[in-house]
């Protein structure tokens, strides 16, 4: 048996089914774009169907293909070169031009030698041998067609499949794209807003706190308070834990070293859910960030002010 070409040994493992599933895919994109392979896989084919015909295979080759072409429709094409060869192989009566029947004269000289018609009984089996190949050769033309149909309907959707490939990975890159810019665009907005000065109307921005009294000045934690800076007035709640209630009470307001920064007369107290409380609002531009003493004290007769309660926090600005 002669040596094969890589490229034949890649046809006969395929017709096997022992190529790889990576070979087998390469392979029927070649088939797909080249009638050429197509045509020298058709060659390989015939070929390897003549050797396990002749018993040429190795066990190995031969279990395989009996198990590739044991259903339709290769099997048909098995049965067809079977019928052939047995029509190269029937004794012919030797005539003055009859040719001896050896394994080296190819069958189409028998074929030949067969139509020259020597002897009535040769006839009668041309006639019935004749009637075998057309239908065969009618089928393999019909075949054929079939399979060059089914070929150009399979390289159609194979490239229909490689645009639709390309289309979906050209709309992938472009919303990544889009991703990217719109990501890009919101973190410059947000660097933008961050770098931005306060709004003109930011003047009307106020943030309310509640405040209970404390009788000594460092028992207890002062109360934190962050205030943004944004923000442009603070009010406070301060709640009243006396039952006592004067005409109308002073607020003062110092810094953690004893500074007076705001002072309020005239303050009025009001009923809240849990007793009564004083409600006061400062400018936002006075408190800085650090511990403050807010002071509250009740006006008992003209003139007189008694301490009623002390409110002691801590402020953070940011």
């Amino acid at each position: 048996m002669k040596t094969k070409t890589d490229q034949e040994a890649l046809f006969v493992r395929y017709l096997l089914g022992q190529c790889s599933e990576e070979e087998k895919s390469q392979l029927e994109e070649r088939f797909f774009s080249s009638d050429e392979v197509f045509e020298d896989l058709c060659a390989t084919e015939q070929e390897l169907i003549d050797q396990y015909l002749r018993g040429e295979l190795e066990p190995t080759q031969r279990h395989h293909f009996e198990k590739s072409y044991g259903s339709a429709p290769r099997q048909r094409r098995v049965t067809f070169a079977r019928a052939l060869n047995r029509l190269a192989a029937s004794p012919v009566p030797v005539g003055s031009d009859a040719v001896p029947v050896t394994p080296s004269v190819p069958w189409w000289r028998l074929l030949h030698v067969w139509l020259a018609g020597q002897v009535p009984a040769v006839r009668f089996s041309l006639a019935a041998i004749g009637l075998v190949v057309g239908l065969g050769l009618s089928w393999l033309i019909w075949e054929t067609v079939r399979l060059r149909d089914s070929l150009d309907r399979m390289q159609a959707e194979y490239q229909r499949l490689r645009e639709s490939e390309a289309e979906s990975r050209q709309l992938l890159e472009t919303a990544q794209r889009q991703s990217a810019e719109l990501a890009d665009q919101l973190k410059q907005e947000r660097e933008r807003m961050m770098r931005a000065p306060a709004p003109s109307g930011v003047g009307s921005l106020m943030a309310s706190f509640v405040l209970s009294p404390g009788l000594v000045r460092g028992t207890d934690e002062p109360t934190r308070i962050v205030v943004p800076r944004s923000v442009a007035k603070l009010q406070f709640q301060l709640d009243l834990e006396t039952d006592l209630d004067y005409r109308s009470y002073r607020a003062e307001l110092r810094t953690a070293g004893g500074n007076l920064i705001w002072s309020q007369d005239m303050l009025r107290a009001r009923p809240v859910d849990w007793g009564r409380a004083i409600s006061l609002v400062l400018p936002g531009e006075l408190v800085s960030s650090g511990e403050h003493e807010l002071t509250l004290r009740g006006l008992v007769e003209k003139g007189r002010l008694e301490d009623v309660g002390y409110y002691y926090f801590s402020i953070l600005k940011r």
